[in-house]
């Protein structure tokens, strides 16, 4: 598998990749929370509550990199 070269290394999101990241954790925050109150205690809970982290950080990725992780910046959207 091909990795572009910054996959692993770390930079600062645009402004306004910043405004959608904050869109896409206020989002995923309340989803939380609903499914922690709807949802009976039990490993089934915990797991889905392990998935939806999962589908969130993937969801931050996306924002920010490309699909090959090379980096979305203003020149490259």
């Amino acid at each position: 598998m091909h990795f572009h070269p910054s996959v692993f290394d770390i930079f600062k999101p645009t402004e306004a990749q910043e405004a959608t990241l904050a869109r896409v954790r206020a989002a995923t925050k309340l989803y939380v929370e609903t499914l922690d109150q709807l949802l009976p205690e039990g490993t089934d809970k915990y797991h889905s509550l392990r998935l939806v982290r999962d589908a969130n950080m993937w969801a931050l990725v996306s924002v920010t990199r490309h699909a090959d992780g090379s980096p979305r910046t203003h020149e490259n959207p």
